[in-house]
């Protein structure tokens, strides 16, 4: 699978990550337009998916959390585009180093979209799944990140929605 990019926010670089986490997310593309999930209080957008849980692959972690985070239900999945790597210190134990990779997978998704079936953090952060252009999503990410931004989420998915933009007509040969 390709490495699309790693964010590396160590200070020690030789420290070996403590938590370990795997997400997948998908990356829904219809016409011009991609399904992305607005976050109302922070002002952004994200890539529908999350974290794989135990006894979980991460297929059914992105199918599973698409549907919740975004209503939305995966009629096919084309390829996996890659994964970005995030290593940082533990924003919750300062001792610890957090190790996650999320990996972006080419989907189709069915028009008809579910109900939303979002955690309390999900709906704090106001989330509301969207069809929006490329250029609309990392504008406004870039602002959030112009702005400020305190989420690890952030500059993960503004460089996801660039790698889109700048590798968009290979993306859409995978996805006929």
């Amino acid at each position: 699978m390709k490495e699309i990019h790693t964010f590396d926010l160590r200070e020690n670089k030789s420290e070996t990550p403590s938590i370990l986490r795997t997400a997948s997310r998908a990356v829904a593309l219809k016409e011009n337009l991609l399904l992305l999930i607005y976050l109302k209080e922070t002002q952004e957008y994200k890539f529908p998916g999350g974290g794989v849980e135990s006894q979980e692959d991460p297929v059914s972690a992105m199918i599973r959390e698409t549907k919740e985070e975004a209503g939305a239900t995966i009629t096919k999945i084309h390829s996996a585009l890659g994964y970005i790597d995030q290593i940082n210190p533990d924003k919750y134990d300062a001792t610890k180093t957090f190790y996650m990779r999320s990996i972006y997978y080419l989907v189709d998704v069915a028009k008809e979209m579910s109900q939303l079936q979002l955690s309390g953090y999900e709906t704090e952060l106001g989330f509301e799944p969207k069809w929006v252009t490329l250029e609309e999503a990392i504008s406004v990410n870039q602002n959030r990140i112009n702005l400020g931004s305190k989420h690890h989420w952030t500059m993960r998915e503004l460089w996801m929605l660039n790698y889109i933009k700048e590798h968009l007509e290979e993306i859409k040969k995978g996805s006929s």
